[in-house]
């Protein structure tokens, strides 16, 4: 890679090198098509589903490998959902994540929010995902609606883009490519982390597997169980509410309209912010401390877990740095000491009873009382929760590490991408 004295020429989008030209996306793409939902009163189109349905929340700017939900060849043939080839790109359109990115890794269907893109053979679909990702503004831009921003499918289609040979795409791509690769594999171990502490919370504290006294698993080796309102659980553990052990705090957004209050140097987490790390290290908006002031949030401490509450319900995330937060999230925190990781993993655990209670007749909303109606069994003495904690920390504390880096990697990335996507800088 080198900065060669290149020739530009002027161009409705601004000045491209020679030889480049000004397409449409639609000019990239031999397919550009939304999605669909199928009905979510017919069961029978998700239970035991095998095709991935991709949702715009799963859009994070890189690959998915796996989705959240998967329906059936039935509920493609009765909703507008379509199965789409790897490789394919899809963008949201409306909601939090509007503008957000995404990249099969495998054959997928998506929902109706999701403007996705089938690139012809003769173009690069790394390099038409890295011209989406730095012209994203720009696109955002165009989009329609008061209360939310609405992008369509013709709006992207008709967005215009440069695009230089097949060759230098793939030149420019696989460098930008590289740096990406790396990124996804410290998620992917992060991934693999991840479920090897939730599998180490399983065993001790679902299926009662905890060390005993002689490091023995305490169930499978006969330890004593006694009847509760959840079924067997262990001699000498409680069944809780979630708000018996957890705190459960609300947010709030300073008035917007107060430029004092915004770009300060506070991260403001907001269901925007999720990322496909279990760590937020960066929000979209700061605050400043007169905005935290006046707003109805605190500033949460590193390690305080987030759970998104109204929107993306049940989205749960831990803050990587002290921040403050908006009020479709709640922050929890352990009453007397619980510990933190045993706090992420447990809500993770509950997530699907509180979804089960949401609240709202048209949007999902978790409230206080959705965590008061959830129930749990825990140890009565700290010696367990404190014994996993030291377990499961080096497997976090790397985690965290592979997350910074990947920070450190991403910023690299976008230093170079305005530059190589323009021509500024050109590949060898």
């Amino acid at each position: 890679m080198s900065k060669l004295e290149t020739k530009f020429k002027e161009t409705e989008i601004g000045p491209i090198p020679e030889g480049w030209d000004v397409v449409k996306v639609s000019d990239f793409c031999s397919l550009m098509t939304s999605g669909g939902t199928p009905s979510r009163d017919r069961k029978e189109y998700y239970n035991n589903g095998m095709i991935p349905w991709i949702k715009t929340g799963e859009l994070n700017d890189s690959f998915i490998y796996d989705t959240e939900e998967k329906i059936t060849p039935e509920a493609i043939k009765k909703s507008a959902s379509k199965i789409l080839p790897k490789h394919t790109i899809s963008m949201a359109m409306y909601g939090a994540t509007v503008g957000k990115l995404g990249i099969f890794g495998i054959e997928a269907s998506t929902n109706q929010a999701c403007c996705n893109m089938v690139v012809k053979n003769n173009s690069d679909y790394r390099f038409l995902f890295y011209s989406l990702l730095r012209d994203r503004q720009n696109i955002i831009s165009r989009a329609n609606g008061a209360a939310q921003q609405n992008l369509s499918v013709s709006t992207i289609s008709n967005f215009k883009l440069a695009k230089p040979s097949l060759k230098e795409q793939k030149r420019i791509a696989g460098i930008l490519g590289a740096l990406d690769e790396k990124i996804e594999l410290n998620r992917r171990m992060n991934e693999i982390l991840e479920k090897i502490a939730s599998a180490i919370f399983k065993h001790w504290f679902v299926d009662f597997n905890f060390p005993n006294k002689q490091g023995k698993p305490y169930k499978s080796s006969g330890g004593k169980m006694i009847d509760s309102e959840l079924g067997l659980i262990s001699d000498g553990w409680k069944v809780v509410s979630l708000t018996d052990i957890f705190t459960i705090s609300g947010g709030g957004t300073p008035n917007t309209n107060n430029e004092s209050y915004w770009d300060g140097t506070i991260p403001f987490f907001t269901p925007r912010d999720v990322s496909n790390s279990i760590y937020t290290l960066k929000t979209q908006k700061n605050i400043t401390e007169a905005g935290l002031k006046n707003c109805n949030s605190r500033l949460y401490p590193k390690n305080t877990t987030f759970i998104t509450a109204r929107g993306t319900v049940g989205v749960v995330a831990i803050a990587g740095l002290s921040m403050a937060m908006n009020q479709s999230c709640y922050a929890i925190a352990g009453k007397d000491d619980l510990d933190r990781y045993f706090t992420f993993l447990q809500i993770k655990h509950s997530i699907q009873d509180l979804k089960n209670k949401t609240h709202g007749s048209v949007f999902q909303t978790i409230t206080t009382e959705t965590f008061n109606n959830s129930y749990t069994a825990i140890p009565s003495n700290k010696q367990i929760t404190n014994l996993f904690e030291l377990t499961v920390q080096p497997l976090f504390d790397q985690i965290l590490n592979n997350s910074i880096d990947n920070e450190k990697l991403a910023q690299i990335r976008d230093s170079f991408l305005p530059r190589l996507m323009s021509g500024k800088i050109r590949v060898n």
